[in-house]
């Protein structure tokens, strides 16, 4: 098997055995914005979670997404945006809603094990995600 990933051309979507079935590894590339410095991080990952949340208010859109690595790291993408569909009702100018908040708020995380996104995951959630881990049951491989 190794001999045949190997023979694999590098612009291919590198495929790797886990729990018996092909995980597909794609190219991310995600926007991050530290201390008003925008960057690019760019890695081989798959999503295994991403879900999109209103704050309280609804002024504000939570996104998040966890992302595997080929070397079975977690990466965790946080991205705070601003909720124009709430504010456009108001009939604000765009430039006066956004100003001084045009900076999205991202956090980027590379870690080992999913205790170490409790500050950003609730338990119960973070519990699932490891059980599906320790399983193997992130791909299920269907032959229909």
């Amino acid at each position: 098997m190794t001999l045949l990933l190997e023979n694999l051309p590098e612009s291919d979507i590198m495929k790797v055995i886990f729990g018996g079935d092909y995980m597909h590894y794609k190219r991310v590339e995600l926007k991050v914005t530290n201390q008003g410095i925008h960057e690019r991080k760019i890695f081989q990952g798959v999503k295994i979670f991403s879900r999109s949340k209103l704050s309280k208010d609804q002024k504000s859109i939570l996104t998040q997404k966890l992302y595997l690595t080929p070397k079975q790291n977690i990466v965790y993408y946080q991205r705070k945006d601003i909720n124009y569909d709430q504010n456009w009702h108001h009939n604000k100018d765009y430039y006066e809603l956004a100003y001084g908040q045009l900076d999205r708020e991202t956090v980027f995380k590379v870690c080992q094990d999913f205790d170490d996104l409790t500050p950003f995951i609730e338990d119960e959630l973070l519990e699932k995600l490891k059980e599906k881990r320790s399983a193997g049951k992130f791909f299920e491989k269907l032959d229909i």
